[in-house]
């Protein structure tokens, strides 16, 4: 086990009795509305940590934490392709992630999400030997150097988000090249071995947020999920269409495996780390919110019994890729009759946007909307943070960056870079940016800290290290771009 959970009754009775405010239509309508802050909770001890507390993710010293970053590419297909490495960024050499990290650090971003492939991290069906190699710790050659990038990570003082991005069931492997090999609605028995790896993995690394899958879309992907069957699907599992070998998300495959749901994944977790924070996306490749307290805090009980379950969401513009597109307000940006949904899980707990992007890589859309976000965190009590996607320069893939080397943003990313810029977190220097940026911090809001009862610092065991991979310098496979499916046709 990482750590015993520090939360008191107190703080669990608070975010109880938000819930069911929260639930309630009316509970936005007045200035009145609860909000839950964690001046009762008690931070983790560490140099870097991270933990809920009511509806904020706080530090180690007790300060409100707002999550900004980028997700990472490759790490989720690359192992599963003969000769292509780990990562796409070709400044990557071994463990030595400097250029990168450098790169980010020169944006302010406080989280990189860090997305594997399930099949890999087990070393199964058939992934090449340079990933599947076992190491003298017991964990092979992927998992080592993604432990070895997260150690680098938290070493810059940034979180990372491990997300469970890619997976398949049974004896089958996902590489995600081509035209084949789609994303799968759901978790499944692999999913099991996986999280309590990983978990056992990183129980000791308290700067790590587990994402226990990227992107439901039970029943299937061509019908719409935000009813009481896919929100059913998401929470206990179903039977589900295999999309591991298939071109096409409208048509449905024939070939079934009994998906879980993320009560199992969360089970699974628990049953080897009792308090990394989680986070949970809805349906419609995590893109609903509407039933997401109702599913996740059934009568204001949270289904962690760690209680320190957050939400995902995934938006993309134009608005009709995502079901929260709607606006480029985040308060209004999902559809109606439950406009304020986003807002209506925040007063509860932390919502994560850990996609957010433009799929034509404009940062049109994006520029207001990351605003939106900034000014619902300070006005409204909240952390909704956001992870960009993604750090790479596919050409829109969408990709936040140009330049690996410099992490020169794209037209898109300049929307998060200089958002970043006017929060006083960059120096504006990689590109234009208008405005005049506020004072601040990496890693706190302007919102007064939580009371912290703990003053005792000590130091975690840190994730096994990585001694004996080493990450052929090859040239990376084609990419294509990421399969998101218009949220307007369903």
């Amino acid at each position: 086990m990482r750590r015993t959970s520090t939360l008191p009754i107190l703080c669990v009775l608070l975010i109880m009795a938000a819930v069911l405010v929260a639930l309630s239509p009316s509970s936005f309508n007045s200035n009145t509305r609860p909000t839950l802050t964690a001046a009762t909770c008690t931070p983790t001890p560490g140099s870097l940590t991270i933990t809920i507390c009511g509806n904020r993710f706080v530090n180690q010293a007790g300060q409100a934490v707002v999550l900004r970053g980028a997700n990472t590419e490759g790490t989720q297909y690359d192992c599963a392709q003969s000769g292509a490495g780990f990562f796409d960024d070709p400044t990557i050499s071994g463990t030595n992630f400097s250029t990168e990290i450098d790169a980010m650090k020169a944006w302010g971003i406080n989280i990189v999400r860090v997305n594997l492939n399930e099949e890999c991290w087990l070393g199964i069906n058939g992934v090449p030997s340079s990933t599947s190699a076992v190491g003298p710790n017991g964990y092979n050659a992927y998992a080592n150097e993604i432990g070895a990038y997260v150690s680098a990570l938290n070493a810059a003082s940034i979180y990372a988000e491990v997300d469970l991005h890619l997976n398949a069931p049974g004896s089958e492997l996902i590489t995600d090249s081509g035209s084949e090999d789609y994303q799968n609605p759901l978790p499944e028995s692999n999913s099991d071995a996986f999280w309590k790896s990983v978990g056992t993995y990183f129980a000791n690394n308290p700067a790590v947020i587990f994402g226990v899958f990227n992107e439901p879309f039970a029943p299937n992907a061509a019908v719409n999920g935000d009813t009481s069957v896919g929100w059913g699907c998401d929470l206990n599992g179903c039977i589900v269409p295999d999309y591991t070998d298939t071109s096409n998300y409208n048509v449905i495959p024939s070939t079934t495996y009994a998906g879980e749901g993320m009560k199992q994944m969360i089970t699974d977790i628990r049953s080897v780390d009792s308090s990394t924070p989680l986070l949970v996306g809805g349906p419609d490749w995590a893109g609903d919110m509407d039933q997401w307290l109702a599913t996740f805090y059934p009568n204001g009980v949270s289904i962690d019994p760690s209680n320190q379950l957050a939400a995902s969401v995934h938006i993309y513009f134009p608005s009709g890729n995502s079901p929260c597109s709607v606006t480029t307000n985040v308060t209004t940006a999902c559809p109606s009759p439950n406009a304020k949904a986003i807002m209506q899980v925040a007063a509860v707990t932390p919502v994560l946007i850990d996609e957010v992007g433009d799929l034509t890589c404009s940062a049109k859309n994006l520029t207001p909307f990351l605003s939106s976000v900034d000014q619902a965190d300070a006005a409204d009590n909240v952390d909704i943070g956001y992870v960009g996607w993604s750090w790479t320069t596919y050409s829109c893939d969408p990709n936040l960056i140009s330049s690996w080397t410099t992490g020169k943003p794209s037209t898109m990313g300049a929307a998060e870079y200089c958002q970043l810029y006017l929060d006083g977190l960059n120096n504006g220097n990689l590109t234009t940016c208008s405005g005049t940026p506020t004072t601040s911090t990496t890693t706190t809001t302007t919102h007064p800290p939580p009371t912290s009862t703990t003053t005792t610092t000590t130091t975690t065991d840190p994730p096994p290290t990585s001694t004996t991979t080493t990450v052929p310098t090859t040239t990376k496979s084609t990419r294509p771009k990421k399969k998101h499916q218009g949220g307007g046709n369903r």
